[in-house]
Order: structure tokens, then C-alpha cells, then sequence
């Protein structure tokens, strides 16, 4: 698609919610279409009123900070652009929409309004009690669906999907992180129009059913107070006992894609750290496995090295950086005869980059790569001639770092002119997006491990297989699950070298 796509918003009015404000001052900033056209939905706002004093009730108590049902004044951002009923068809389709967005809290799903616009209705299974069931019902993953209202078809399709974990605790941050999705998915539509040559993938999408959202009632949001208090009891209680602890595993690898557990060797830290992301590198005939060392008497993260034998015992532990922020995931790597080091230093809001002056304990700041970003877990990969940077990001206030894989590429790995894909998001999926360890080739193909949240942070580790990667598309197929084993509970980095693999995870404390 060449021209700017004209869009039309269907609002209730023009006080908006918060989320709505912020979306279009996203699209505003992306340039990547033109509101043209604001419709009156004519209908009474459908937000029902015992869940929203509920949820005003609750953000106090829990002192929460984003509400995206707070009213802003949509006319700050578009003072001059024409305001027209719903039922004013005629003067509708004389706009020549592209697409006519549906930001209303009422359904407009099977509306003559679908034929207003070349593109059709674009809305969303989103309504005010969004996010509100997943947290009653203690539903693990709450899902946010983009789908097009085709002017020829009787049946929504789903443009993109976007899963995260449902917060137990509160269904206001549960349902902000909704519509904080909303916004990322619309803008990844409007990109990938945008890079189409034609409009026909919009055809090829799945269909949906029906969807219909039921409004809590009283004795609804009384069970939902009860849970609400059972679990953040429990979760002070776990807090506070923290009877779990991160370790370390490692082995000689058997050859396939995953780690045999049986030959797996355990190497514990002390009781008042935990040891994980491990990172190994064969070097002059010795195994050396960089980590993340977690003080509990600081709350931070250090980085540190584990010098092993040839039968995998520690024979010494070094502390390599340590600094006044948390410090984890150590990914190395060389080029042009250097060693480097990018940790994760999201608490900085950096992605900085370390030159090792002295193998394996001598690491000197060289620069950021990217600043005022809040990125975790950087995985560099040099590929088809371009440095490759995937990392998740956390780019709104109440999302997560869990489920927004984002994609960037420059010519050198010491580039401070990262280019991001045009299509970040490229995954938004807490059950595959966070990365897990440097991708590796395997039968002559790349693939990527990744986190399984699903079930909690870092649950399980997936083995990707990149099917597509270039400037305009990724795509990836999962080929494999690493659950964990036996009385561990978690596991969620993995690396491997020649003859080495390892892995991390989370075991009981006695």
C-alpha cells in the first residue's frame, strides 16, 4: 500500500478514556495513516457502573498509577477533524475511509457501518470488563484479539492476536494491560498494510464466532474480593519464606536439541544466592559458564563466572560486574578478534555494551547501544551479512517485559543506529516471545529459545526453528518444549557450545 490509509475512529464521545488518548497520539506519531473522521457512536458509553466504583475502590488500595479509563479530551489532538453521527451513512462513505476503527465501549461488529469504509470495521474482542473473568476465574493467560469487520463477510477475522499473563491480583492492571495492547495492535496492522504489496492478506484470515462479554455482577465482584485477598496473602507468605532457589545445570551435550536431564549435573550456589542464565564458552580446552549471581542480602544482580574441570565440578567462582543496578543475563560474544558482553541492565533503561579486557574477569564499559529503553534479555545474532538484535521491551507503563519480542538490526554489533523491524512487535506472545539463551544452528538451521511464562516467570523453555527473517518479515515455528523435570519448577535459560550444554532452574529449599 503506497498512500496513507484514511481512518475513521467511532468514539461515544469526544472525552475519551486514557487508552483511546494515547493510541491516537501513537498513531499521530507513527505517521503511518490519517484520522480523517471522528463518528458519533449515538450510543450510551456501555461501561458498567458497580464494576468500574469496584475498580476505583481497588486501584487505591493497591496505590496503582495507570488507569486507562481515566477521560482525556480527544479535541487537544485533533481540533479541526470533522465530527459525524453513526447513522449518517451517506455523509460517511463520502470520506473515502480505508478504515473505520471502533474505539466505543459498544459492538459494532455486524453494523452497516462495515460498508463505509474499503477496508471494513476494524475492532476488538476489548470491552469494559475486560481482563475482569480472567482474574475471577484465576485464569492463567488473558487474551486481546484485533479483528476486521470485512464489508463482504458475515464473520470477524482476527488480524493478530496477543496473549499475556493474567495478574492475579488485580483486575484494574489487568485489564489496563488490555488496552495497552490495543494500541500495539493496531499499529502493527497499520505497519504490515503498509509493507503489504496488496491488501489481500486480510482474506486469509481466520474467522472468529461469537464473542459476548458479560458484565460482573455484585456477588461477582464479592468473590472476586475474596480471591483477590487469598492471593496476595499467599503471595506475601511465598514471599517471605522464599523457599526456592535458582541453579544451575550442565552436562556434555548428547547431540539433540534439548538437554537429556538424566545426565544433567547440578551446581548449587549457597543459600543466600541463586545462580541462573547461564551463559557457556569453551575456550583453550576449559569450560567457562557466565551467570547471573542474585545476592538476597542486596536485592540486585551481579554477574560472575564458574570455571569448571573436565567432569564438570566448579573449580572457581569469580565475580566479573557487579554494579549499583541489577545485572543478569550475560550474552557474549566476538567480533573481530574481541570479546564482548551485552548483560541485561533494563533497571539502567540501557542496553550497554562491555569489551572484556581480561578474560574471564576483566570487563570494561565501552557505551550504550540504546538508551531510555527498558529491554531484557539482548540475543545478538550475525546473520545473512546484518547483526541481528532481539530482545523484549516493555514500552508502556503497566505492560510486561514477558510477551513483546522486538527485532533490530545494524551493520556492526558496536552500532549505537540500531534499525528496529518494521514489524515489532514481532511476537506478542507470553508463551514464546522472551528470549532464553543465544539462538544456535541445528541441522543447518537457526533456532531461537525462548520463554514460557504462561504458567509464572521463565516456567519453560521453547526451541523456536527461524523459518523468516529478513528487514520485512519474521516468522518461527515451534519445534520443542523443555518442561521442567523431576521436584524443579522452572527452568527458563538454555546455551550450548561444542560439547557443553547447560541450563538453569528453579529447585525447593528445605
Amino acid at each position: 500500500m503506497t498512500a496513507k490509509p484514511r481512518l475513521g475512529l467511532i468514539l461515544d464521545s469526544t472525552s475519551v478514556p486514557a487508552w483511546t488518548y494515547r493510541l491516537v497520539e501513537r498513531l499521530r506519531a507513527a505517521d503511518l495513516a490519517e484520522v480523517a473522521l471522528l463518528v458519533h457512536s449515538g450510543l450510551e458509553p456501555a461501561a458498567p457502573a458497580l464494576l468500574e466504583s469496584y475498580l476505583r475502590l481497588e486501584r487505591r488500595f493497591l496505590h496503582a498509577r495507570a488507569d486507562s479509563f481515566a477521560r482525556r479530551d480527544l479535541r487537544a489532538l485533533l481540533p479541526v477533524t470533522p465530527l459525524i453521527d453513526a447513522d449518517d451513512r451517506q455523509t460517511i462513505q463520502s470520506q473515502r475511509l480505508d478504515i473505520l476503527i471502533n474505539l466505543s465501549s459498544n459492538d459494532f461488529s455486524h453494523s452497516p457501518l462495515r460498508a463505509c469504509a474499503r477496508l471494513g470495521l476494524w475492532t476488538w474482542d476489548a470491552h469494559p470488563a475486560s481482563g475482569f473473568h480472567e482474574v475471577l476465574e484465576n485464569q492463567p493467560l488473558t487474551t486481546c484479539e484485533l479483528r476486521a469487520c470485512l464489508p463482504d463477510s458475515d464473520s470477524p477475522r482476527v488480524i493478530r492476536r496477543a496473549v499475556f499473563a493474567t495478574d492475579p491480583i488485580s483486575a484494574s492492571r489487568n485489564r489496563n494491560h488490555v488496552f495497552i495492547k490495543i494500541a500495539s495492535l493496531l499499529l502493527w496492522a497499520l505497519k504490515r498494510l503498509e509493507l503489504s504489496s496488496d491488501e489481500r492478506f486480510l482474506d486469509g484470515l481466520e474467522a472468529v464466532g461469537e464473542t459476548k462479554s458479560i458484565a460482573p455482577g455484585f456477588f461477582d465482584l464479592v468473590k472476586l474480593a475474596f480471591a483477590q485477598a487469598t492471593r496476595y496473602l499467599d503471595k506475601k507468605v511465598r514471599s517471605r519464606l522464599n523457599r526456592e532457589q535458582w541453579i544451575v545445570l550442565a552436562a556434555q551435550s548428547q547431540g539433540g536439541l534439548a538437554p537429556d536431564w538424566g545426565a544433567l549435573r547440578p551446581l548449587v550456589p549457597p543459600r543466600d544466592r541463586y545462580w541462573a542464565d547461564p551463559m557457556v564458552i569453551e575456550r583453550d580446552g576449559q569450560i567457562y559458564i557466565f551467570i547471573e549471581e542474585f545476592m538476597k542480602n542486596t536485592g540486585l544482580g551481579r554477574l560472575a563466572c564458574l570455571t569448571l574441570d573436565a567432569q564438570g565440578q566448579v573449580i572457581s567462582n569469580q565475580t566479573i560486574l557487579e554494579r549499583p543496578y541489577h545485572l543478569s543475563y550475560p550474552f557474549i560474544f566476538e567480533h573481530r578478534g574481541e570479546t564482548y558482553m551485552i548483560p541485561e541492565t533494563a533497571q539502567n533503561r540501557q542496553i550497554e555494551l562491555y569489551h572484556c579486557a581480561r578474560f574471564p574477569d576483566r570487563w570494561e564499559f565501552v557505551k550504550p547501544l540504546m538508551t531510555d529503553v527498558y529491554a531484557v534479555d539482548s540475543t545478538l545474532l550475525n546473520h545473512a551479512g546484518r547483526w541481528w538484535l532481539f530482545a523484549n521491551l516493555k514500552t508502556e507503563d503497566g505492560a510486561s517485559s514477558w510477551d513483546e519480542l522486538h527485532l533490530f538490526w545494524a551493520d556492526s554489533p558496536l552500532s549505537e543506529a540500531w534499525m528496529p523491524h518494521p514489524l515489532n512487535s514481532v511476537i506478542s506472545d507470553v508463551r514464546i516471545a522472551r528470549p532464553a539463551g543465544p539462538i544456535f544452528e541445528y541441522e543447518g538451521r537457526l533456532h531461537r529459545p525462548s520463554q514460557d511464562c504462561s504458567r509464572g516467570y521463565g516456567f519453560a523453555i521453547n526451541i523456536n526453528r527461524i523459518e523468516v527473517l529478513t528487514e520485512t518479515e519474521y516468522r518461527e515455528t515451534l519445534i520443542e518444549k523443555i518442561l521442567p523435570q523431576g521436584n524443579l519448577r522452572a527452568t527458563h535459560t538454555l546455551s550450548r557450545t561444542g560439547d557443553w550444554i547447560t541450563i538453569d532452574a528453579v529447585r525447593p529449599l528445605k
